[in-house]
């Protein structure tokens, strides 16, 4: 873990490709953009849920945004 053992992720955006990297126990998310989307393709987007007790994060996407199981 980070060494403030405080921080479990860090959120971006935005990126046309979207990124993920884990640096010293810490999760980098940089979401998908949202614009230069063309039909049948949904804009992308997501839903972030934290579990504080358990230390984990869900990211539920939409459209072209991947979906994340993060956990400490």
């Amino acid at each position: 873990m980070g060494a403030s053992d405080k921080v479990i992720a860090v959120f971006h955006g935005h990126d046309h490709d979207g990124a993920y990297l884990l640096i010293e126990g810490i999760h980098y998310v940089t979401f998908r953009a949202l614009v230069d989307r063309a039909l049948p393709t949904l804009p992308s987007r997501a839903a972030v849920t934290l579990n504080l007790t358990e230390r984990t994060v869900a990211i539920d996407g939409v459209g072209e945004q991947v979906d994340y199981r993060l956990e400490h």
